[in-house]
């Protein structure tokens, strides 16, 4: 699948740029802004994995393996997404 290869570069020159962005003394909101940043970008590289690992699963390529999961960690990091957008519009988003 082409389409998921595609989407991969761009993401880690986004997570690469976040990391330069990290080494310019921003502050705190910025640090804030650029951790959604990241954080976005990490879950469309995860999306890409999972078209890959589809494509593969669909072919008979590919065996499920169960691993743990911090939901809690998941989900503070959704969040965060949120919150970052919702103080952009003057918003307050609690969690």
């Amino acid at each position: 699948m082409r389409v998921s290869h595609d989407l991969r570069n761009p993401i880690s020159g986004i997570l690469g740029l976040c990391a330069s962005l990290r080494l310019q003394g921003l502050d705190a909101h910025a640090q804030k802004l650029v951790g959604s940043v990241e954080s976005a970008a990490r879950g469309m590289g995860s999306l890409a994995q999972d078209l890959l690992d589809h494509g593969q699963l669909e072919r008979g390529k590919l065996g499920l393996r169960p691993r743990p999961v911090d939901l809690a960690a998941n989900l503070r990091e959704f969040a965060g997404q949120y919150q970052a957008r919702a103080e952009g519009r003057g918003l307050s988003f609690v969690c």
